[in-house]
């Protein structure tokens, strides 16, 4: 069984590709049941409809946040350090299904609150990990 941390970064690395994969999917179905073109969707999903500009917005977070997550997880895996990160791993993966989940689900005013708040979350684990990483 491998530890916390690596599975963590293998579900964060499944899902940028998993939203990926469900925004393929989302716009095969527009394009095979609409007349719209496969060559004219914006890559904001703004032309197609509000859940396919959060789907959007969703995979964007991964890739501007994640990579953040990546180096702390990989740095840990790779100093022989996973017993730094272990503990919190899950609850950081968690505050990230949860983030993107909230995301896509809602944009009310709680929602955003709460997506907030389970980025905020996020931040603070990797903030301890960071200075945990340098002893302080």
């Amino acid at each position: 069984m491998q530890d916390a941390t690596t599975i963590t970064l293998f579900c964060l690395i499944l899902l940028p590709l998993m939203l990926l994969i469900a925004i393929g999917a989302h716009r095969s179905m527009i394009t095979l049941t609409s007349p719209k073109p496969v060559n004219s969707f914006a890559p904001t999903g703004e032309d197609v409809s509000a859940f396919a500009v959060r789907l959007a917005r969703v995979h964007a977070n991964c890739y501007e946040f994640l990579p953040f997550a990546f180096a702390a997880l990989l740095y840990a895996i790779a100093t022989d350090n996973t017993n730094l990160t272990d503990g919190l791993a899950f609850y950081f993966l968690g505050a990230r299904l949860g983030q993107s989940s909230v995301h896509l689900l809602s944009t009310s005013n709680a929602a955003v609150m709460l997506r907030f708040g389970l980025f905020v979350v996020q931040i603070v684990i990797l903030a301890y990990w960071s200075l945990t990483f340098l002893g302080i």
